[in-house]
């Protein structure tokens, strides 16, 4: 895994309460872009679920995601 250090603008935490051993991270960067990362508590690993470019969107991350 590739850390990069960038300012963050927005951070949101999704934990859903049937799976609670996992984390959704939607992480804001400057730049107008943001990513989606899974944690799974368990394991302790972080799998990223995608990187988006939004710089001209308003984005809303509440609901961040409607897990069935």
């Amino acid at each position: 895994m590739t850390l990069n250090a960038v300012p963050v603008s927005v951070l949101s935490v999704t934990v859903h309460v049937q799976y609670p051993s996992k984390i959704l991270l939607a992480i804001g960067k400057v730049s107008g872009s943001f990513e989606i990362w899974l944690f799974d508590i368990s394991s302790r690993e972080f799998d990223k679920l995608g990187s988006y470019y939004a710089h001209d969107y308003v984005v809303s991350v509440f609901p961040l995601f409607f897990w069935s």
